[in-house]
């Protein structure tokens, strides 16, 4: 499919992201690095400290005092999240992306990376802290590859059709698929091989459309599978998405607490019908 070698080519031009990517990188998988060593090399950047925070002090994470600083970001959120954070902080702001096929702002896109981020903050915690530093960040980056879809998209006659179809589906990776022959994530999974970035942040999103892997990576890309089927951009938490993802949790054998999941979701339910 011509929009498939298009999408691909676009990513394969995308210049290497800053160097601060690298020592963030570097820090978080150094186990002898602290969060002091972390804030160091992000309040070298202004502009990224300013955007970590925005997107902390967000109300869906739901804390009741201001994140002031990016001590108080990283103590909070964790190394592996904040990591999550400064990526897809560069990457908007290396790009102009169009978001119009999406029927979303950069805003709406934001919210729902947060969104994915908290559920699986607050549901896998159970994880062992080595899938966690894995799992995290990637919840919050999985949807990057939506920004270069879009733009694709947007290029083309069916863009309109597009639209349509993805604000009434409650799986976004079907329509992204049959428009473009390449899921949002699978783009997601390319951009970062081209990245060079670390292989098991990769295979934990280039999995979450694959079936057949080995148990190491749906250990994963569960927890990522698990959260899509519950958040998209256009629904969130309905009833037809809390049943799927359960039935996922349970046929997958997932390290869920069941009745945790049911009370963080009635909790998320009441939080969106006051915002």
């Amino acid at each position: 499919m011509k929009i498939t070698n298009n999408i691909i080519q676009n990513i394969n031009s995308f210049p290497p992201l800053s160097n601060i990517v690298g020592d963030v990188f570097k820090t978080c998988q150094d186990p002898d690095s602290s969060i002091a060593d972390l804030v160091k090399i992000i309040e070298k950047d202004q502009g990224i400290t300013i955007d970590i925070l925005r997107i902390a002090n967000s109300p869906i994470y739901g804390f009741t005092r201001e994140i002031l600083n990016i001590q108080q970001a990283v103590s909070l959120f964790g190394m592996g999240t904040i990591k999550g954070f400064v990526i897809s902080s560069i990457f908007r702001k290396s790009v102009k992306f169009n978001l119009s096929p999406y029927a979303i702002s950069m805003n709406n896109y934001l919210d729902t990376c947060r969104e994915c981020n908290k559920f699986v903050i607050e549901v896998f915690k159970n994880e062992s802290d080595h899938i966690k530093n894995i799992i995290y960040p990637a919840s919050f980056l999985m949807n990057v590859g939506t920004l270069i879809i879009a733009n694709e998209i947007s290029k083309t006659e069916n863009a309109k059709n597009f639209t349509n179809a993805i604000q009434s589906t409650e799986n976004i990776a079907d329509i992204e698929i049959e428009f473009t022959g390449i899921s949002a994530t699978d783009a997601t999974a390319i951009l970062f091989e081209h990245w060079n970035f670390d292989i098991d942040l990769i295979d934990s999103i280039k999995n979450i459309s694959k079936y057949n892997t080995s148990n190491r990576k749906r250990e994963l890309s569960n927890p990522l599978k698990a959260t899509l089927k519950c958040i998209n951009f256009h629904h969130k938490y309905t009833p037809k998405q809390v049943e799927n993802t359960k039935k996922f949790i349970k046929e997958n054998l997932i390290n869920v607490d069941l009745d945790y999941f049911d009370a963080f979701i009635s909790n998320q339910s009441k939080i969106a019908t006051q915002m």
